[in-house]
């Protein structure tokens, strides 16, 4: 558990961002933005610049969270962590397309899968730093 990862949450559905949050807290990081929106999110990106972005595959309006995250992995290397419903290989390929720092989680997913996700992509995000 490390307190100091910083977390943004890119969900749309206001419930399960709190949860998530509430969630996130619980195993010890910290949540420095929230975004429902894939505009919202890029801005908050720059703004907050967190550690680790969580991003919701399906967001409302003219922004998907794969779209969204191509914008902020061009700006700046980050890992992210797609949560997604849906396992379609489709969206998949598409998404591992924006950053070799992505993850998916499947929802519904536990604290504990959760929390692997998370080291696993800061930790992965921090070998392949130290090759380049």
């Amino acid at each position: 558990m490390n307190e100091k990862t910083e977390i943004m949450i890119v969900e749309d559905e206001e419930i399960v961002s709190f949860d998530l949050k509430k969630t996130l807290e619980k195993l010890g990081y910290k949540v420095t933005a929230q975004a429902s929106s894939g505009v919202e999110a890029i801005e908050k990106a720059e703004n907050y610049k967190p550690d680790v972005i969580l991003m919701d595959i399906r967001l409302k309006n003219e922004l998907d969270g794969i779209d969204t995250a191509h914008i902020i992995s061009f700006k700046r290397r980050i890992p992210i962590i797609y949560l997604t419903s849906f396992g379609n290989e489709e969206i998949r390929k598409r998404a591992k397309t924006t950053t070799a720092d992505s993850a998916f989680l499947l929802k519904p997913f536990d604290e504990e899968k959760l929390k692997i996700t998370i080291e696993n992509a800061i930790s992965e995000y921090h070998s392949t730093q130290s090759i380049n």
